[in-house]
């Protein structure tokens, strides 16, 4: 399998064409998958794999660019400084978006009943690492728009008023609907579901 240097500006900028001819540009390679996702969607198209073609169409064009890589599963990254600016929460929401869209294609990331949601939204509304998500970049608004669209497939969350964690950098009013692996994050509070 190949990896991309993502810190590597590409020559056109990032961007992917799809098979119909469609050309999807991005600011952010996560972005990117998740608008060709979207654009499917709505087009009615196959969901095919996006991010896999994307890696590959990138490589293809700028062989320099990529290297081989070993699979590795999703990791979700730990934002473990309380004081993180709104911006860096964001972009850690953003990538923890990406990973559980990854993880639903594989068959995990499977929600819980509506119960258990609410229950965990009573926690986190109450926690004092819930911190803002930022409200000034329309990019990181729409991709979380257009996730919770495809995890929830229309259907609400019963967290909307839920915001981000800093600590384990999730959005938490989508977080509360899904099944994950608890985290031994030792900054997160005592009574957090989450452990």
């Amino acid at each position: 399998m190949k990896k991309f240097n993502k810190f590597l500006r590409p020559i056109g900028g990032k961007y992917f064409i799809d098979e119909d001819g469609v050309k999807h540009k991005a600011d952010q390679w996560e972005h990117l998958a998740v608008r060709v996702a979207s654009y499917r969607k709505r087009a009615g198209k196959p969901p095919g794999d996006p991010e896999q073609e994307i890696l590959d169409q990138v490589c293809a064009r700028q062989p320099e660019y990529c290297q081989e890589a070993k699979l590795s599963a999703p990791v979700q990254r730990a934002v473990a400084a309380a004081n993180q600016s709104t911006r860096a929460s964001s972009r850690a929401v953003t990538q923890w978006l990406v990973s559980i869209l990854r993880l639903r294609r594989l068959g995990g990331a499977q929600p819980v009943s509506r119960e258990e949601a609410r229950r965990r939204a009573a926690i986190c509304a109450g926690c004092p690492m819930q911190k803002a998500l930022s409200s000034n970049c329309g990019s990181c608004k729409a991709m979380r728009k257009t996730a919770k669209q495809i995890l929830f497939g229309g259907s609400s969350s019963v967290g909307e008023k839920l915001k981000g964690c800093r600590v384990l950098g999730e959005d938490t009013s989508t977080s509360v609907h899904i099944q994950q692996n608890p985290s031994a994050n030792p900054a997160l509070p005592a009574n957090c579901w989450r452990k």
